[in-house]
């Protein structure tokens, strides 16, 4: 059984190795080379405060847990091989488990994954050749164990969305996940020193007695001739592997024998329409709010929002930096554009009804718009005079609420406009399961909106930053007005944006959400070609892709984290240099330098989008002339 779904992997990704997926899987392994590198340079590094021993059990750490929780981050479990593709099968569970395990180990992350492990060598070699012979079974083991816990959490969290608590209690998880790979480093960068002259440490004593640790004590027992160490750490090893595929066999079990449950019915029968809206937007207003409430997929795409911009403020405060603090609102709320703007989407084929009313559509954007707002608005407000009064930092107030202010305009607007403009299809509420990854944000979508909500709400805070610098309080006040001015008209132009678009394609839109792409005739027209992202840069040519991803990726580390976060920084006072190239600088080469990775970043960015419109155009071109020979970019 390992060996026919290992086949069968093999020809589902040889199949598939074309355009994005392709080029996902080059960037994927180049990350995976360069994480492999940064695990050998800490493993051999004289800087590092720690022992090798103790170096080498925290990088396995790192690695089993990225493993665990990685799938949070990247999309969900694999779907080459889904177990759902064996339902009708005869297959007992543990045969299945063992051969889907067996498949996993076929692609990028378990290869790269077992060359961070074989640093153990390094260590290894130092203890003498027994210890290298035992090492080498062991980067077998820890590969499998990764993988195994993978599969193990994975699964469990699929299940875990099941009530408002449950999807509470995991976007938690993954929101503090996730915002530690961007503020965490500040735990460490405050406590690596002090933590590794404490060998007495809690840290070190859960650190050694942790599962993925036991091939470097079984490795340490036989470079030093105990080999009855090293078998009972091996049998120990080998004992969970076998208790993890039993685990992870019944939870199969329960996957492919339990129906999808129901969502509850609404209690209190109908919505009552009274209160302070009425009218046709007054019922979307409350059906919208019935539908955030009762509907978990939804309502946890708002958790995470809330959970990431708290726990992203809250890393450096245990590290004892409160800088953030006042911005977790703010940081909510962005994220919150990202990871909402589907609100059609999530409607499944609900449009009918909204197509079928001669002139719905104003109403229900409109109401769209109030709803999320009623949804996101108490929280983040909340959140930002709430963080400032426990922090005492009031004098962050002149720039928090305003950008507050600004971001939840803008998110009300957005939220619409992108769901118009790039509607991702999603089964209907009452036919989708609640699991965790059925339904994941998408990447793209979710940078763009994060980048587009961030710039759109720069100048209140821009305003804010220069009555500072100039010593006019008055100036920085005055930045709240102008942002509830700015954020008014994001939320009624891109509303009115998006009340036209609906208007103009609710048909296809429609189209789109019942049968998953749009109807022939409208696939035809120049605008929605240059609509499907993902199909323009899919067509573009090996050489220009490249470049098109190089530039966007120089283009965004360029223009915020290495030039518009500095300023900010310098700007406030702030000393923290983290990873900012300018702050490292000489004080009278840090503005020029600001200025150089501005300059980089909007020439990448410029060069991005150039490339991107040039390919638009020309599909545009050969959409409406088939017989066009549209020359195609060799560059």
């Amino acid at each position: 059984m390992v060996v026919i779904l290992m086949r069968m992997k093999l020809a589902v990704l040889r199949n598939n190795l074309k355009g994005m997926e392709a080029f996902r899987l080059m960037w994927g392994a180049l990350f995976g080379a360069a994480a492999v590198v940064l695990t050998y340079v800490f493993s051999v590094s004289s800087s590092v405060p720690f022992e090798k021993k103790t170096a080498l059990e925290l990088i396995f750490a790192i690695w089993t847990l990225g493993w665990a929780f990685g799938p949070i981050l990247f999309g969900g479990e694999d779907k080459t091989l889904l177990p759902e593709n064996f339902r009708t099968l005869p297959i007992p569970p543990n045969k299945l488990a063992t051969g889907l395990l067996g498949a996993s180990f076929l692609g990028i992350p378990a290869i790269v994954s077992s060359l961070a492990f074989a640093s153990i060598l390094i260590y290894a070699a130092g203890l003498g050749i027994a210890a290298v012979a035992a090492a080498v079974p062991i980067v077998v083991l820890q590969t499998i164990l990764a993988v195994a816990g993978s599969r193990i959490v994975t699964s469990i969290l699929r299940r875990l969305t099941r009530s408002q608590l449950s999807s509470a209690l995991a976007s938690m998880v993954t929101g503090g996940i996730m915002a530690f790979f961007i503020t965490g480093w500040a735990l460490f960068e405050a406590d690596l020193q002090s933590l590794a002259a404490r060998s007495d440490s809690v840290f070190f004593d859960v650190l050694r007695a942790l599962p993925s640790s036991w091939g470097i004590a079984a490795v340490e027992a036989a470079g030093r001739g105990r080999w009855e160490l090293f078998a009972a750490y091996l049998a120990g090893t080998l004992l969970l592997l076998w208790a993890l595929r039993s685990v992870w066999a019944a939870l199969l079990v329960r996957r492919l024998t339990t129906k999808p449950r129901r969502r509850r019915s609404s209690r209190g029968g109908e919505a009552r329409l009274g209160g302070p809206f009425s009218g046709r937007t007054g019922a979307v207003v409350y059906k919208e709010l019935a539908s955030w409430g009762r509907d978990y997929t939804r309502s946890g795409f708002v958790y995470f929002a809330l959970f990431f911009g708290l726990w992203m403020c809250l890393y450096p405060v245990f590290a004892g930096s409160a800088d953030l603090l006042p911005y977790a609102g703010a940081i909510f709320v962005v994220t919150a554009i990202g990871s909402t703007a589907n609100v059609y989407g999530a409607d499944g084929s609900a449009l009918w009804m909204t197509l079928a009313s001669p002139g719905a559509e104003r109403y229900d954007v409109r109401g769209r718009q109030i709803a999320w707002l009623l949804v996101v608005g108490p929280a983040a407000l909340a959140l930002t005079i709430g963080l400032i009064a426990i922090g005492g930092r009031y004098e962050a107030l002149p720039y928090a609420l305003p950008l507050t202010i600004a971001a939840l305009g803008a998110g009300s607007g957005l939220v619409v406009l992108n769901s118009v403009y790039r509607l991702e299809p999603m089964a209907d509420a009452h036919k989708r399961g609640d699991d965790l990854f059925d339904h994941p944000i998408g990447w793209w979508p979710f940078m763009s909106l994060f980048i587009a909500a961030s710039i759109l709400i720069s100048p209140a805070f821009g305003l804010a930053l220069w009555g500072a610098a100039r010593g006019a309080e008055g100036v920085m006040w005055s930045a709240v007005p102008v942002a509830c001015l700015l954020g008014g008209m994001y939320a009624w132009g891109f509303g009115r944006l998006a009340i036209r678009r609906l208007e103009a394609r609710g048909p296809e839109l429609l189209h789109l959400m019942l049968r998953g792409h749009r109807p022939a005739a409208s696939a035809a027209r120049s605008s929605d070609a240059e609509s499907g992202f993902a199909a323009v840069v899919d067509r573009m040519p090996a050489q220009a892709k490249t470049l098109f991803w190089c530039s966007l990726f120089v283009g965004l580390i360029g223009l915020f984290p290495q030039g518009l976060v500095p300023i900010a920084i310098k700007l406030t006072g702030g000393t923290d240099r983290s990873w900012f190239l300018a702050l490292y600088m000489p004080n009278r080469w840090q503005w020029p330098v600001v200025s150089l990775m501005i300059g980089i970043g909007i020439l990448s960015l410029g060069y991005s989008f150039y490339r991107f419109r040039s390919e638009s155009s020309r599909m545009s071109a050969a959409a409406v002339d088939p017989n066009s020979q549209s020359p195609v970019s060799k560059d």
